[in-house]
């Protein structure tokens, strides 16, 4: 029944129909730094991502929307064995959203995206021992992006996508404050990067549930 079912289903993103997906990705990775076969420096960092959207399809395989997402990531770093510090970063992004889609045959397809989004990103860093405060940076971006990907649609009312590759333009305002809530930088920058999973810790999966249909 649940193979009839699968081969049955349909890609159910046609004019007036909506959608809402639960976006994750989560990484981990460990560098070392060596001088003559000696460890100088440890570097370990947990990242978690998690985004939440809403779509409404105006037109047969286009669709716009709103999302929001989150983002934790938590470093470690060591020098020598010792001055090891802790940074905590939370990131908070709202923005908009529109994505289109090509399908091949009923069930796999591709799609290509914008957005349009602005960010709050602050991080600490503490004295792993102590637990003093070193410093706090803040971050406030706004920017566009590209993202492209595949999508596979088991069945009739969910989806899954993968995000392989992205492009953002942005524009960041940066203020660095240390322990005596003293600003000690404070600075204005624009970007321009393209990324690659090249891995699959570095792709989003996203669950699509459709809604908004006849039966």
């Amino acid at each position: 029944a649940l193979v009839a079912t699968t081969f049955a289903a349909h890609a159910q993103i046609n004019k007036g129909n909506q959608a809402i997906g639960l976006g994750f990705s989560s990484n981990k990775s460990t560098g070392n730094s060596y001088i003559n076969d000696q460890s100088t420096s440890t570097n370990e960092q947990d990242n978690l991502n998690v985004s939440l959207d809403y779509s409404y399809f105006i037109k047969d395989k286009l669709a716009i929307g709103v999302f929001a997402s989150y983002g934790n990531g938590d470093s470690k770093y060591s020098y020598q064995n010792q001055n090891l510090t802790s940074t905590d970063n939370n990131n908070y992004s709202v923005g908009f959203i529109g994505k289109q889609y090509f399908m091949f045959g009923e069930k796999f397809g591709a799609f290509a995206g914008g957005s349009l989004s602005t960010s709050i990103s602050k991080s600490k860093s503490t004295d792993f021992t102590s637990g003093a405060t070193l410093d706090e940076n803040k971050f406030w971006n706004v920017g566009i992006g590209l993202q492209g990907g595949v999508a596979f649609f088991p069945f009739r009312r969910l989806s899954c996508e993968a995000g392989i590759a992205a492009v953002n333009i942005g524009y960041t305002k940066q203020e660095l404050k240390n322990a005596n809530d003293e600003t000690t930088y404070d600075s204005k920058s624009s970007s321009f990067a393209v990324d690659f999973a090249k891995s699959l810790n570095n792709i989003m999966f996203t669950l699509r549930y459709h809604f908004g249909f006849k039966k």
